[in-house]
């Protein structure tokens, strides 16, 4: 079953790569990326037409400092984020949590994490993928592009979006 015939099936939903561009000097690195995502989730919002805020966002870092850092800049901006890192402990702020929460729960609309979020999460509400930390093989890379492609509804016309450093 080819990637091909799922769309035409509309199993899975097209997937176009947002070519972004954020300093990696170490300065001004999270406030670029951050900057650059939020672009990238109001346009892909609008393309789509979705209403501000319907749309759901997981970010992958690279290590559990970035995922701090860019969650607590998401959470300066007034977003609603949490992070997910095996090491995170209750003591790093209610935003951190160890485990995977409940998409059906969890009502954070910026899920940012290193490796928790590329299997065995199905929110059709996930339609952006945002790469601040590159992944270590081509297989990680796909499943996590899997939490966004999938169409359960089979509606015709969806996009799933995936913003990546030009470099990358």
């Amino acid at each position: 079953y080819t990637f091909g015939e799922a769309l035409e099936h509309r199993i899975i939903r097209e997937v176009e790569f947002i070519d972004g561009a954020w300093s990696r000097d170490g300065v001004n690195t999270i406030n670029e990326f951050v900057t650059r995502l939020l672009d990238a989730r109001i346009s892909t919002e609008k393309e789509v037409g979705l209403q501000p805020g319907q749309m759901r966002v997981i970010v992958r870092c690279g290590e559990a400092a970035d995922i701090i850092a860019i969650a607590r800049e998401l959470q300066t901006r007034g977003e609603s984020v949490i992070g997910v890192h095996e090491r995170f402990k209750k003591s790093d702020g209610a935003i951190f949590r160890q485990e995977v929460p409940d998409p059906d729960i969890e009502a954070a609309r910026f899920w940012v994490h290193q490796n928790k979020l590329l299997e065995g999460l199905d929110d059709p509400a996930f339609r952006l993928v945002a790469v601040f930390g590159a992944f270590p093989n081509a297989r990680n890379l796909v499943q996590q592009v899997g939490r966004v492609i999938r169409n359960p509804t089979r509606a015709a016309g969806q996009k799933a979006f995936v913003l990546a450093h030009q470099q990358d």
